[in-house]
């Protein structure tokens, strides 16, 4: 069942009268998960691919410690949220292939590993994890736990006042000193598109030595990212 774009504003109802439906997706639709939505959720025994919209931190924490729920979950939009710290569990939403954040006010967003079920995980990261957008977001000054998503191939941030840097070089070596697979940002990226940040400086502290593939670069309006970082990025560019 694909709900995406339609006016529907409720699934109540639909664990009961859909007891055997394994796809829904209401990513982008006008339905927003709230507590009765998850309990509707669980009662779907079948699910297997879910795509969610959430404006309330602590809804999204309550989806991720449903582990069989959130490990359904393959597109998540964040919207209109208001949180000092969003955390984001890589073992919970291991799924996860699409990440959009709009229009939201958080202050920090924390990568959590840990799983319930299983105390050593062989890797930390959003292994599926293959576009971000962010849109609007005030609070964070960098990205850096975007080092999470090692298979990341589609980047767009936009209209984010405080982002200084996408990754910061602390954070980045103090994530890399305890996953050292972790060390260089952007391997898989193909498109990389920054526009109206007025506080960006930095990319990340050194450009990857290389960007194999790269397809696009597309920068607009981040007038105190210095020329040479763009031209950098710019060189790893495949036409």
């Amino acid at each position: 069942m694909d709900l995406e774009f339609t006016k529907l504003k409720s699934i109540d109802g639909i664990g009961t009268s859909l007891p055997n439906l394994q796809v829904l997706k209401l990513y982008f639709s006008s339905v927003l998960i709230d507590a009765r939505s998850i309990e509707e959720l669980q009662l779907l025994e079948h699910l297997k691919i879910l795509t969610v919209n959430v404006e309330d931190a602590l809804i999204l924490e309550s989806i991720q410690r449903v582990e069989r729920l959130a490990s359904c979950v393959q597109r998540l939009w964040i919207s209109e949220m208001s949180a000092e710290v969003l955390t984001l569990n890589t073992a919970a939403l291991g799924g996860l292939r699409e990440l959009d954040i709009t229009m939201s006010k958080i202050s920090e967003i924390k990568i959590d590993w840990k799983s319930k079920e299983k105390e050593d995980l062989p890797s930390p990261c959003f292994k599926h994890l293959s576009s971000i957008s962010i849109f609007g977001l005030e609070g964070p000054k960098e990205l850096s736990w975007l080092l999470f998503a090692p298979n990341l191939k589609h980047l767009h941030v936009e209209d984010s006042g405080g982002i200084e840097e996408i990754i910061n070089k602390e954070k980045g070596m103090s994530i890399s000193n305890v996953h050292p697979d972790m060390t260089v940002p952007f391997a898989k990226l193909q498109s990389l598109t920054l526009r109206d940040l007025k506080k960006l400086k930095r990319i990340c502290s050194s450009p990857p030595p290389a960007l194999p593939s790269l397809i696009k670069f597309d920068v607009e309006d981040c007038p105190k990212l210095p020329k040479p970082a763009i031209r950098e990025f710019q060189r790893h560019e495949q036409e």
